[in-house]
């Protein structure tokens, strides 16, 4: 396959797999304790925090595209099965055995960056630019801009745990909104 068709796979792929995992996620997730929604209360919107629900799993799998991928000899581009979070639109996959209890709430912060971008974006643009930020930052994870960005915030947010700032507005300054 050509790189835009490899492209294309993966976020038409990518935008169903998404949507699908959400679907059968959703109703076994769990809303944000308390605690949480008061302690993220000065970084996110209300309505991001009610919307938020958190499944823990013991591993993340990789989508069933992946298979197609193998089979005519190309590598997966992201291993999820090693990863300790994922944001499907605003339900939060948490793989419990890779995440200390010191990391849960930077976990989870990191991860509702994440549904702030899926609500500023849409699915649709939110994978293209995921895929389209990957493919052009080395197939780098750490360098996709949707990444680094919830990574930046989730460093901010642990750096001054004192200091609020709105994880909406930095996301729509970057997004140019």
């Amino acid at each position: 396959m050509a790189e835009a068709d490899d492209l294309r796979f993966l976020i038409e792929q990518g935008r169903m797999w998404i949507a699908n995992e959400r679907i059968v996620r959703r109703p076994q997730a769990q809303p944000l304790s308390d605690s949480l929604c008061r302690r993220f209360e000065p970084y996110f919107p209300a309505p991001i925090l009610d919307a938020a629900r958190i499944q823990s799993v013991s591993t993340i799998a990789n989508p069933p595209f992946y298979a197609a991928l193998t089979a005519v000899g190309q590598p997966i581009p992201l291993d999820f099965s090693q990863m300790a979070g994922i944001t499907f639109i605003d339900t939060i996959l948490v793989a419990q055995p890779k995440v200390s209890p010191v990391a849960w709430e930077e976990l989870l912060f990191h991860e509702c960056v994440h549904v702030v971008q899926y609500a500023l974006l849409g699915v649709d643009r939110f994978v293209d630019q995921y895929v389209n930020g990957w493919a052009m930052n080395g197939r780098q994870y750490d360098r996709i801009p949707l990444e680094a960005e919830a990574y930046h915030l989730q460093s901010a947010f642990t750096r001054n745990p004192g200091l609020a700032f709105s994880v909406e507005a930095a996301v729509r300054k970057r997004l140019g909104m």
